[in-house]
């Protein structure tokens, strides 16, 4: 959902990012997608964002009910932060040009990969070793890795907005991850083994 109407929006507003300069590529002031709830169809944006968050809210509440493991729990709390911060996200920024303080959006958005990556790290630590959880904890780590990496590569200034992609892919692709597997063991009737601790 969220890639598409990123992208949708990405295209409609290709006349507006143009004439900001924006770039695929390198750093901009204001990055992607966070630029794209200035333009035109910004609020479509800013819905996209609530919707999102909400979604991971609730799938974070599925997570904490459906395992008593202490780490799998924490993971979840952290999992509905994350939900959280993508809601409050809906905050268009301000352009530094208008004030001299930082907006809420840029104040809110670091709390996002720290609350991504903290979900990413418990549930990885907590769940069990049977081998369908065993896939989803190293498919887990390898994304975390990729997501670590390409956020150290957002300090290039040539590649930031790629990098920043690619960070953004890593996270939406463990979300799609996990909610699969959760949806695979709520359908079985037989245990999961999912909590290790």
């Amino acid at each position: 959902m969220m890639v598409g109407s990123l992208s949708l929006m990405t295209w409609r507003q290709r006349e507006f990012l143009s004439g900001l300069g924006w770039s695929p590529t390198h750093r901009n002031p204001i990055q992607w997608p966070s630029i794209l709830l200035l333009g035109p169809d910004g609020w479509i944006v800013g819905l996209t964002f609530v919707t999102c968050g909400l979604l991971v809210i609730l799938f974070s509440a599925f997570v904490f009910r459906s395992d008593r493991g202490r780490l799998i729990r924490a993971a979840s709390i952290m999992l509905g932060a994350t939900g959280v911060v993508l809601t409050l996200l809906a905050i268009p920024p301000v352009p530094r040009a208008a004030v001299q303080w930082a907006s809420l959006h840029d104040l809110i958005y670091p709390l996002l990969p720290l609350a991504w990556i903290a979900s990413a790290v418990l549930l990885s630590l907590g769940i069990g070793s049977n081998e369908t959880w065993r896939t989803v904890r190293n498919v887990s780590v390898a994304l975390l890795v990729m997501f670590l990496f390409s956020l150290l590569l957002t300090g290039v200034p040539q590649i930031a907005q790629l990098a920043r992609n690619f960070a953004f892919g890593a996270q939406l692709a463990w979300l799609s991850l996990l909610s699969i597997a959760f949806a695979a063991r709520a359908s079985s009737d037989t245990p999961s083994g999912l909590s290790r601790r």
